[in-house]
């Protein structure tokens, strides 16, 4: 059995003092000339030595596979945890993968590269426990069986496949591979304390390490980044729930002549005198105030409220936990005000604090999260979670059990680097289906007393209306998406649910463009581009789009803002800890002291930011040269495809150019992350930051280079097509408005069909997979149906989304920029693109529902306080549209062809109304706050209480639980939760 480190420090007395082990070097250095230390200093580091030799000598069994380390008594099943990350390491004796040679010095820097020290405040010990890993890696490496001048990477002979089964012949390691698992295994259980199950999948293929962590490692990784952690609103903020009038003052607190309302207030009161803090006396005391805005109704209403909330306090004293009973009573009091506002006139309803400032919800507060010892006031505040359908609750969600599960195993091994030397094939969040589909065949059995007691009585408290799990509630409308947000975040994310929402913003608040630009093109088609009515539509239609744009993503900015209070994500980029694949030397920190944080000097990052300048405009040349020579070959071919009069030589050139388009943009992708990967940037958000404006970049020269071409040259250069006398000929000088329409509308059908490939090829891929496992017969194997391996498998067939090391929001981010590019830019070109642009988000959110729910991979629940540059980039894409569809106008619309006086000054018109639409815009910016006043309000509400309630010292000595150290590779039986086990 290993055990996991205890926070407690070892401890040598000598001479009355007492010195730590982990600083022992610095000690003797300060009492050399002490003759009585330097009688005891042999035996001291004698016994240190000792202890240094065992752990080494320990190490190096659990790396050879020599330790198995577990008794009958502590051998648990399957079923006893809900496991919540999986890691997917190949079985290196499955046959048809090619041996290969491992060299010494390759095994010297592999262990350094993807292990990393165990943090635990003190740098001596972490460095030497360190250095005992590394060496018992070289010794078993040295055991290894040779090959080619080294040592073999698999088939080492512990795992063979005999017809269906899976058979281990014992022994010690003897391939590379193993030895990698092994010490993978070790430093998730022995060196990070996590639960962890081996067990083989059912084509012995591969080997899945299920991971779970104790909700004291959680606590650790969650100090350590400083998470936001939600606090229980029931504990601290539970006034806000009560029922009041429009001055917020309580309904309990205000002048009454019902009797009845007194009798029933009356006989709640112990409770509320406890659950408010209210003094014993306070009834001897006239405090009432005069109620304001109260009507006899909403006096009704209020004492069905008091009779509801008398019924509820009756079950509640039922639970003995004095957090749980507060925590059902703000279940009561929202259960209850819900239940009295049924079919009650609007005037006669009841409202709390939350109701009166139109928030729909209670937002409770956020604070950074600290542990707290069990005497300490603050360790019941934070707010727990149901995170299964037995009753179980954590102190975090399931999304967040899985964030900070992540961050604690980055923080020790390279996830990354393994999967990128094909030691790893995958690792990833298992689904709970009891959030996805209301229920869950494998669920954890350890379920206390209390937490059953709790879920007992919360079934009575549910509200009216109960939404189902996310997968039933979440459903797709053309006119107005309802999504379940905060479904979507509890189990995506932050990120994910930042994305979806902006999606559904962005779709509504097109619905009243949709149909203006309708109106407007079906009046184009109508009538001559000349004809008066035209131009007058056209104007005010661009300049409707430019304040339309400016307005929507002001809109954005607020409900943004307003989910971060919510969410408790307003100071995320504060406190984001460095990407694992941050790379750099090691220096003390100029902040907090840390001796070992890792630097990288920004100006060496120039010359990478330099190379990536210049390989950018290397591509951007080759794409407007594509571009040109699709020019060249338009004037080539428009005699060639002339066709009864019409010439098909545009629009074959067109959809030529929307494909290029299409190819560029997925070349460029993955060269943009190589590029960005070598600026070595030190968190999540610079990266994807630096990573987007690279790619956009790029994106918007491949998008809308030909349409500038067309819109404001090509009427100059190479002329444009009229028709005269019935026949249509090529004049310079004329408006090329018709072919920049044609040009739009094949990028709108090719946009579309680029969807549909979104949705299909993970879709293929995912059954191509299936189809070579089944034809493998690893699928073909009965398997109870509580398998986990079947669960596992599920996923290891799809495609990542997002995880630590990809950001699938990007590609999706992109797709809506272009878009709006396209809508902005060219609005007076083709007014039908909202229209177009509307249909398509519709499609969006399905496609993208589809694919997030069934075509990839659970992905890790990242968080984040906003879109971020996006937000940037679709304000900048305003700004070019206020110069571009003025210019459109102005030049090459024949706005001004009857006109001569108004032609011959056209520029000074295009610059004034340039500058006054730009003023317009920004005054636009300044009257809209970016924040909306109420949530201003939540936001200062929230500081105080947490500044109130969090207003103390935390201890910082804790005891942890010890961890079995379980090498045991489980075959599941025929039964699905009893297990064999076997030794490696």
């Amino acid at each position: 059995m290993l055990k996991k480190g205890s926070s407690k420090k070892p401890e040598i007395k000598a001479k009355g003092k007492v010195i730590d082990n982990t600083s022992l070097e610095e000690n003797i250095l300060d009492d050399l000339d002490d003759s009585q230390f330097a009688k005891e200093m042999p035996k001291v580091l004698q016994t240190q030595n000792a202890k240094e030799a065992n752990h080494m000598a320990f190490v190096e069994k659990v790396f050879s596979g020599e330790i198995g380390g577990r008794e009958e008594k502590l051998v648990s099943r399957l079923a006893d945890f809900f496991w919540e990350y999986v890691i997917v390491m190949y079985n290196p004796d499955y046959q048809g993968q090619e041996n290969k040679a491992v060299t010494d010095e390759e095994a010297k820097l592999f262990y350094k590269k993807c292990f990393k020290p165990r943090k635990t405040g003190s740098l001596h010990k972490d460095r030497l426990n360190f250095l005992h890993e590394v060496q018992a890696f070289e010794k078993t490496f040295k055991k290894l069986n040779d090959i080619n001048n080294g040592k073999c990477i698999r088939y080492g002979g512990r795992l063979s496949i005999s017809g269906e089964n899976v058979i281990d012949f014992g022994g010690p390691t003897k391939d590379f591979s193993t030895l990698v698992r092994n010490a993978v295994f070790y430093k998730l259980v022995g060196s990070l304390g996590l639960k962890v199950r081996q067990i083989v999948s059912r084509g012995g293929e591969y080997i899945f390490l299920l991971i779970t962590a104790d909700e004291a490692d959680l606590q650790i990784e969650a100090e350590r980044t400083r998470f936001n952690k939600q606090l229980e609103i029931a504990l601290t903020d539970i006034q806000s729930l009560v029922p009041c009038d429009q001055s917020l003052r309580p309904m309990h607190i205000l002048k009454t002549n019902d009797d009845d309302i007194k009798r029933l207030y009356r006989d709640v009161k112990p409770f509320f005198r406890k659950a408010f803090n209210l003094e014993k006396n306070t009834e001897r005391v006239d405090y009432k105030y005069e109620p304001e805005g109260v009507t006899m109704g909403a006096w009704s209403t209020y004492k069905i409220y008091l009779t509801l909330i008398k019924e509820g306090i009756e079950k509640i004293e039922a639970v003995q936990s004095h957090k749980n009973q507060m925590f059902l009573f703000q279940k009561l009091l929202k259960d209850s005000l819900e239940k009295a506002n049924q079919n009650v006139p609007r005037n006669d309803k009841l409202k709390n604090l939350w109701d009166q400032m139109d928030i729909f919800k209670p937002i409770p507060p956020y604070a950074e999260y600290r542990r707290s010892g069990k005497e300490d006031e603050f360790n019941n505040m934070w707010r727990t979670h149901e995170i299964d359908e037995s009753g179980k609750r954590s102190l975090f969600r399931g999304m967040e059990r899985i964030r900070l599960l992540v961050s604690y195993i980055e923080t020790e091994i390279g996830l990354n680097f393994l999967q990128e030397q094909e030691y790893i094939l995958a690792h990833y969040p298992l689904h709970n289906n009891w959030q996805l589909k209301g229920k869950e065949t494998n669920i954890a059995t350890a379920v206390s007393a209390e937490d059953l007691l709790l879920k007992n009585v919360l079934y009575n408290f549910k509200p009216v209306q109960v939404d189902g799990p996310l997968m039933t509630s979440w459903s797709t409308s053309l006119i107005n998406q309802k999504i379940p947000l905060s479904k979507i975040r509890n189990y995506f994310g932050e990120k994910i649910a930042l994305y979806f929402e902006f999606l559904r913003y962005y779709q509504v608040s097109l619905l009243l463009p949709a149909f203006i630009g309708l109106g407007v093109f079906i009046v184009q088609r109508l009538l001559n581009d000349e004809h008066i009515v035209v131009q007058i539509l056209n104007a005010a239609y661009s300049v409707f789009m430019t304040i339309w744009a400016t307005i929507y993503l002001e809109g954005w900015k607020r409900r943004e803002a307003s989910l971060s209070i919510m969410w408790g994500t307003t100071k995320y980029e504060q406190v984001e800890v460095p990407r694992p694949q941050y790379k750099g030397v090691l220096r003390r920190s100029p902040i907090t002291d840390e001796m070992d944080e890792i630097y990288f000097d920004s100006r060496k990052r120039v010359k990478y930011f330099m190379l990536a300048m210049t390989v950018s405009l290397l591509i951007l040349s080759l794409v407007i040269g594509i571009v040109a020579g699709l020019i060249i070959l338009k004037w080539r071919l428009s005699e060639d495809l002339l066709i009864s009069g019409i010439d098909l030589a545009g629009p074959v050139c067109s959809i030529l150019n929307a494909i290029q388009i299409q190819v560029f943009n997925i070349i460029y992708a993955k060269l943009a992350k190589i590029l960005t990967d070598m600026e070595n940037h030190k968190t999540e958000n610079q990266y994807q930051d630096s990573l987007i404006l690279k790619v956009f970049a790029f994106q918007f020269v491949n998008a809308y280079n030909s349409l500038c071409y067309i819109a404001f040259a090509k009427s100059y250069f190479e002329g444009c097509i009229v028709t005269e006398d019935g026949k249509k000929v090529k004049k310079i000088g004329e408006s090329c408005m018709d072919e920049l329409y044609t040009q739009l509308i094949s990028i709108f059908i090719v946009s579309y069909v680029k969807n549909i490939v979104e949705l299909g090829i993970p879709f293929i891929k995912y059954q191509m997979r299936k189809r070579k496992k089944a034809q493998a017969k690893i699928m073909s194997q009965e398997v109870a149906k509580k398998d986990i391996r079947g669960k596992i498998e599920a996923q290891l067939y799809l495609e990542y989304y997002v995880t630590t090391d990809k950001d699938g929001t990007i590609d999706d981010y992109m797709e809506l920029a272009v878009q709006f590019g396209y809508l902005s830019l060219f609005a007076r070109a083709f007014p039908l693109s909202a229209t177009l642009t509307f249909l398509g988000l519709w499609f969006e959110m399905f496609t993208d529902k589809l694919k997030i729910l069934r075509l990839v991979r659970r992905p890790i629940p990242l968080a984040s306080k906003d879109i971020g540059t996006w937000l940037n980039i679709f304000s900048v894409v305003c700004v070019f549209a206020i110069f571009s569809n003025t210019a459109l106008f102005c030049f090459t619309a024949p706005t001004f062809k009857n006109w001569e006086a108004a032609n011959d000054y056209s520029y000074i018109i295009f610059a004034l109304v340039v500058v006054g639409l730009l003023i317009f815009r920004s005054q636009i910016q300044s009257w809209i706050p970016d924040v909306p006043e109420k949530f201003e309000i939540v936001q200062a509400r929230h500081d105080f209480i947490v500044e109130r309630v969090l207003r103390g010292t935390p201890k910082t000595e804790f005891q942890e639980d010890e961890e079995t150290f379980d090498m045991g590779i489980y075959f599941a039986s025929s039964e699905g939760s009893r297990l064999k086990t076997l030794d490696i």
